[in-house]
């Protein structure tokens, strides 16, 4: 019988309160590392594809963008495997973020396989965007809205770096100065454009959303690639993939309660608050001043706390599942005759204690004392 999710999440919380500060400091510690060492990659990577790159360039800024993705795996890795020992009520200290470099001979082959995979994802995802949006000729749209706020952007320079030398010439020849208005020719975006861009945001939210659905239906089963690596380092990549799909049989929807039901309160409260943050920013119009740019800070710095601490517990539910999904496995492992040998020391344990027992009665029913018979009496 699988234990309910109102027990699991007892469970988790009294794993949670003890660890909660060295664990949020971990995680602060880990996005850290990643975010600059990812960025190192990353950043020229970013800076090659939007300059109209040949192939070569496009695949060595590929291949940094894979660099980048494996050293935040390596990261996920040892801060998975810190929060399994915290559940475990083991040793743990910060140094074990690290983990994954340290063992980084043995876990870098499962994480060139989940590499791989995010990046067949990714490759997949983007041709299927460049389809769409060919075939609906959003495409050509949006360039073309870039080409006219380039040449805006252009002619305003343009009239910027003119105006000084004529506003010399007209003030050495006494005429008046030009009002703003007759300076600025350039107008604003058509409504057809800001159509345009709409949509193009939509498709980009659209696909974005498709993503993280991917993502998700592919790696809910496999979840567990990390706990049992650590646990086994000498299984192999398929053989830790099957191990966490037979583990995470008819748990996938346990495992998304469980994650709900962590994230709780400070999950809803993060939402809310962002919720409100947005719609207030979006109908302000103008700089915020005053109390109301007190207000969005410390708004933003509920949000901060909020989300974080959401994000911490939905990360100890599952090393929290991994190990409540590990008994049923125990129990299987037993055989016919080990079960048969159970059972003989059980019923040898008992017979001893009723001869104990039956020795015990015999003692208490004899005379002791002044009661004990005396010779010659």
């Amino acid at each position: 019988m699988k234990t309910p999710i109102k027990q699991l999440l007892v469970r988790l919380n009294q794993v949670v309160r003890p660890n909660m500060g060295n664990a949020l400091f971990a995680l602060f510690l880990a996005l850290i590392c990643e975010t600059v060492l990812g960025m190192i990659f990353a950043a020229p990577a970013m800076m090659m594809l939007t300059r109209n790159p040949s192939l070569n360039q496009t695949i060595f800024a590929a291949m940094l963008v894979f660099c980048s993705l494996i050293i935040w795996l390596l990261f996920q890795y040892g801060f998975h495997v810190l929060i399994l020992r915290m559940v475990r009520h083991e040793y743990v200290t910060l140094g074990y973020v690290f983990f994954g470099f340290k063992e980084i001979k043995r876990v870098l082959p499962l994480l060139l396989t989940i590499g791989l995979i995010v990046s067949l994802l990714t490759i997949a995802l983007v041709a299927g965007g460049r389809i769409v949006t060919a075939q609906t000729g959003l495409a050509d749209a949006v360039a073309k809205q870039i080409e006219s706020v380039q040449a805006q952007v252009e002619s305003t320079q343009a009239k910027a770096l003119q105006a000084p030398a004529e506003s010399i010439k007209e003030a050495e020849s006494g005429q008046s100065l030009p009002q703003a208005s007759d300076q600025s020719d350039d107008t604003p975006l058509s409504d057809n454009q800001d159509a345009v861009l709409n949509q193009a945001v939509k498709q980009l939210g659209i696909l974005l959303a498709i993503y993280a659905l991917l993502i998700v239906l592919v790696f809910i089963r496999f979840v567990f690639v990390f706990y049992l690596h650590f646990d086994s380092p000498d299984d192999g990549v398929l053989t830790l993939f099957k191990k966490s799909a037979r583990l995470m049989k008819n748990n996938c929807f346990r495992l998304i309660r469980l994650m709900l039901g962590a994230g709780g309160k400070n999950l809803v409260t993060a939402i809310f608050i962002f919720t409100v943050t947005y719609v207030i920013s979006s109908g302000s119009k103008g700089g915020q001043k005053g109390g109301f740019s007190i207000l969005m800070m410390l708004l933003n710095f509920m949000y901060f706390i909020n989300i974080y601490t959401a994000l911490l517990k939905m990360y100890f539910a599952l090393p929290v599942l991994y190990t409540d999904a590990l008994l049923p496995q125990v129990e299987v492992t037993i055989t016919d005759d080990e079960n048969s040998q159970v059972l003989a020391d059980t019923a040898a344990l008992l017979t001893e204690d009723a001869e104990d027992s039956n020795n015990h009665d015999s003692l208490k029913d004899a005379p002791q004392g002044n009661d004990a018979p005396v010779d010659g009496e």
